[in-house]
């Protein structure tokens, strides 16, 4: 009997190795970091990220422990709340596999990542090769979210939002440059890198950065590289994503005509903008775990209604349709839901050069791009959609 036991026991404790050898772990240490912050491990999966598990900053330390999830060995780490710039610092797991994160200030994509995986090393090359870029983004990125905090403050005085306005503009334009010269510079290593995943993951973003290019020559290149793309990859998610924002459709922008294409509501019947020829339209492009989105949704079922003579409200949505149902449902919101099911930046948010949400855009009766503008308070505070219209119906 006492054999027995023994054996159970030494079988029972194999097959628990066995299954914590299926799990990977990951061991952060962060400093110059305030103990309380929250840490998210996210899934990218095509329709938007899947929050995986957080965890909160304790004694400078966070730990996660979970399954590899299926076709999604690359997540993506990132920092809740003002403090942070928003971005992901990319994360290889495997199953076993140790991972140590070491950060020393709140620049999330700087924390260093280390492990055995070979396509973290691939990961790492990238974010060494652009550090001095990538650093000064981010705090580019935590001033002008500074600016947009203050602004808000100061919404009476005409000379400081003067003043603002202009901050931000210049921030804008400083972090696109930046952007451009990050994607620049990752093309570079693409050119000298073997096809790898994490090399698919880097051309994802570097073609997302081409739209934004006026050198034709260079694009022309970017383009090219897609010839790399193995067939059986380019009918992955990462390789349909590749392929939409290489062959992204045509820009739009104020003064031009609308872009229009095949949308769905939540039953699934087709509209297209131009049904509401002849009416004002505000386009609204929003997603999910965006909190200025769920903020505007108060004031844009008012304007709806206070302008239903002469303008239709249209909440187009960009992210999975699970979540798409789900927070209709949750918000009560009505009226024109629709989605172009398309990936994230490409179908009418490439056309409209969508980078961020919310972001609005005002089209006349005659179907012309008349006023444009991206964000929303999340201070409760009303009135900026309102703003907006009056200034567009006055054009």
């Amino acid at each position: 009997m006492k054999w027995n036991k023994i054996i159970i026991g030494l079988a029972l404790g194999c097959i628990c190795q066995h299954g914590m050898t299926q799990l990977f772990s990951i061991q952060g240490n962060l400093q110059h970091v305030p103990d309380g912050v929250v840490l998210e491990l996210l899934a990218d999966k095509p329709f938007g990220y899947e929050v995986l598990a957080k965890d909160s900053l304790k004694n400078g330390m966070f730990y996660f422990q979970d399954s590899v999830p299926k076709d999604y060995p690359r997540l993506l780490l990132r920092a809740q709340g003002e403090l942070f710039p928003k971005v992901l610092l990319p994360v290889w797991v495997a199953p076993g596999e140790k991972i140590q994160i070491e950060g020393r200030n709140r620049l999330v994509q700087h924390w260093k990542v280390k492990s055995d995986l070979p396509e973290q090393t691939v990961e790492n090359r990238f974010i060494e090769v652009t550090r001095r870029e990538s650093q000064a983004k981010m705090q580019a990125m935590l001033a002008r979210h500074k600016w947009m905090d203050e602004r808000m403050k100061h919404e009476g005085d005409r000379a400081f939002q003067l003043r603002a306005t202009q901050a931000l503009d210049s921030l804008k334009f400083q972090i696109d440059s930046l952007g451009r010269v990050i994607a620049q510079k990752e093309f570079a290593l693409l050119k000298e890198t073997s096809v790898s995943p994490a090399w698919y993951y880097h051309y994802r973003h570097v073609a997302t950065q081409i739209d934004q290019e006026k050198d034709t020559a260079y694009v022309a290149q970017v383009k090219a590289l897609y010839e790399r793309v193995p067939e059986k990859v380019r009918m992955t998610p990462i390789g349909a994503q590749i392929a939409a924002h290489v062959y992204i459709p045509p820009k739009v922008q104020v003064g031009e005509p609308m872009a229009d294409g095949v949308l769905f509501d939540l039953k699934g019947n087709m509209h297209q903008l131009a049904e509401f020829k002849g009416k004002y339209i505000l386009l609204d492009f929003w997603s999910s775990r965006c909190s200025a989105c769920m903020a505007a949704i108060p004031e844009l079922k008012e304007v709806a209604e206070r302008y239903k003579d002469k303008l239709e409200v249209v909440s187009f949505f960009s992210g999975n349709v699970s979540d798409w149902k789900c927070l209709v449902a949750k918000y009560h919101m009505e009226g024109n839901q629709w989605s172009d099911l398309q990936q994230r930046y490409t179908g009418l948010c490439g056309a409209y050069q969508v980078w961020g949400f919310p972001t609005f855009f005002v089209i006349s009766p005659k179907g012309e791009i008349i006023k444009t503008w991206s964000g929303y308070p999340t201070n409760g505070h009303k009135g900026t959609i309102d703003h907006h219209l009056k200034e567009a119906f006055q054009e």
